[in-house]
């Protein structure tokens, strides 16, 4: 018999998982078990076991096993024997890769198996066995004779490794579980099954079903088809876009599923910026907070998952020969049609935006008035602070100078005679610039008079203000010139000419070497 280093094979998964990656791979083979089995009232339940803790501690405790119990077609010779393979290709057609349960011992310390299954003489029988440790995936494997009517399977995950924790709460453990199988539940090829969660003590559980019909805190708000066309290549997508209700502190994000299982996703407002805060549904008197969740499909995307279901073959960024379409431009494309759907919404908080900007350029700066027009609005970051917004306008103005630089020098080292319009045009840049740098000057000087008329103003009690607050905004004591940059004096106040003296000090002994103004 052929053996496998089990735990070299854990030690070298490189995937993005997480603590849910066992659970989710756990469900999806139960999905398919009770799809093989052609059982209409499939039903999956995920019970959560607790530490014990002494009764006076009124602490919720750790999660440290998990059992997932389903009523498919059990463990048959066939589903053990693909079980007991490394990279079987039993399930290849519906996007198995024979590694998923490799996530079980990678988290959990104890990994078991109880099934019941009918034999080839159409007999129940109850197999058990354990998850190997060493070489052997199958180990202490027994089968039974089993007064049972009917199959099933119990996936026993079992003391969760230190390093690794579970949200304490059931219901973000269930909204957890959701968002990754969630492509399931309204899949139209089958009916998805029952799934439950739930305390192992039944004092608690939560139905995932719920979510998207009684509960309706998940909504399928739209799907929409699109194709992408790249270098004679063409693909077709699906975008599902859902509504998902009160979220808590996540953001909308853009999930690119593979074999119906999420396998990456990425901000929504990196795309469109104007998804970065919750929406609001107002129905029946109550407001409710919303983020959008949209994923998306595709045969490109089935073809080129990895092994781990946690990345795509293909390029994050920019295409290639084998997979001409990346990442990026697949969620791209996604957030376009999810900004179509929702363009009310975001027209709104883009004119928000806009308004935003305006006054900000109006009420504190409106030297950058001229570089209103070259602001690409749609690029830039929905929650604004004002200085987010000089930074956006700097840059605009930094990429004007640039652009203006090289025309100019272009047009200097150019021969032609004919030159004498564009010449114009390009001088009248520099113009517009320069005239931005005169309206800063003058509101920074307008600023610092105000500060110093209202320094030498008495105060209601008939009091002054100090000597040296006046001193210090003319320039700062016990300084010289050579510790003070130009702008934090303003001698101009006095006599514009001290500007440009060769030194200054203040209450300083200073050298009579020196020219100076005290």
């Amino acid at each position: 018999m052929s053996r496998i280093n089990i735990q070299g094979t854990i030690e070298n998964i490189r995937s993005k998982s997480n603590v849910y990656t066992p659970i989710i791979e756990a469900i999806v083979n139960s999905i398919q078990s009770i799809i093989e089995k052609g059982n209409d009232n499939g039903k999956i339940e995920i019970i959560l076991q607790r530490d014990k803790i002494l009764e006076f501690d009124n602490s919720t405790p750790e999660i440290k096993s998990i059992e997932i119990r389903d009523n498919g077609l059990g463990f048959t010779q066939q589903n053990r024997d693909s079980f007991d393979t490394f990279y079987s290709e039993l399930r290849k057609n519906i996007g198995g890769k024979g590694f998923g349960r490799f996530m079980f011992v990678k988290y959990f310390n104890n990994v078991r198996v109880e099934s019941v299954f009918k034999d080839g003489n159409e007999n129940f029988k109850l197999r058990k066995f354990r998850f190997g440790k060493q070489y052997e995936i199958i180990v202490d494997e027994t089968i039974d004779d089993t007064k049972a009517v009917d199959s099933y399977s119990s996936l026993f995950l079992e003391n969760l490794k230190e390093e690794h924790s579970f949200e304490k709460q059931i219901e973000t453990i269930s909204k957890r579980i959701l968002e990754r199988i969630l492509i399931f539940f309204i899949n139209d090829s089958f009916k998805c099954p029952t799934i439950i969660v739930k305390e192992a003590d039944s004092s608690q559980n939560i139905i995932l079903n719920d979510y998207l019909t009684g509960k309706n805190e998940i909504q399928l708000f739209s799907s929409k088809d699109f194709e992408i066309k790249n270098n004679g290549h063409s693909a077709l997508f699906t975008a599902k876009i859902f509504k998902i209700f009160f979220p808590g502190s996540q953001k909308s994000k853009i999930s690119l599923t593979g074999h119906n299982r999420e396998v990456t996703e990425s901000p929504l407002h990196k795309y469109v910026p104007e998804f970065e805060d919750d929406f609001y549904d107002e129905s029946n008197g109550s407001k409710k907070n919303y983020i959008i969740k949209t994923y998306v499909l595709g045969d490109y995307l089935d073809s080129n998952v990895s092994t781990e279901r946690e990345t795509f073959d293909f390029h994050r960024d920019g295409s290639s020969i084998y997979f001409p379409y990346s990442q990026i431009e697949i969620e791209t494309n996604a957030a376009l049609i999810t900004k179509e759907v929702f363009g009310t919404d975001v027209q709104i908080r883009t004119e928000k935006k806009s308004q935003r900007i305006r006054n900000y350029v109006n009420n504190s700066a409106p030297w950058h008035k001229v570089y209103l027009p070259d602001l690409e609005i749609s690029r830039i970051a929905y929650n604004l602070k004002d200085e987010d917004i000089e930074v956006e306008l700097q840059k605009v103005k930094f990429n004007k100078e640039l652009q203006t630089r090289a025309e100019i020098k272009e047009l200097l080292s150019d021969d032609n005679e004919d030159i004498d319009g564009n010449m114009a045009k390009a001088i009248s840049k520099i113009s517009e610039i320069g005239k931005s740098d005169l309206a800063h000057y003058v509101f920074n000087r307008k600023n610092v008079l105000e500060a110093f008329v209202k320094l030498l103003k008495r105060r209601d009690d008939g009091k002054g203000e100090l000597e040296k607050d006046v001193h210090n905004l003319i320039f700062p004591m016990g300084r010289d010139s050579e510790n003070t940059e130009y702008h934090e004096h303003n001698l101009w106040l006095i006599d514009e000419r001290l500007v440009f003296s060769e030194y200054v000090a203040s209450d300083k002994k200073i050298s009579t070497k020196k020219r100076c103004v005290r």
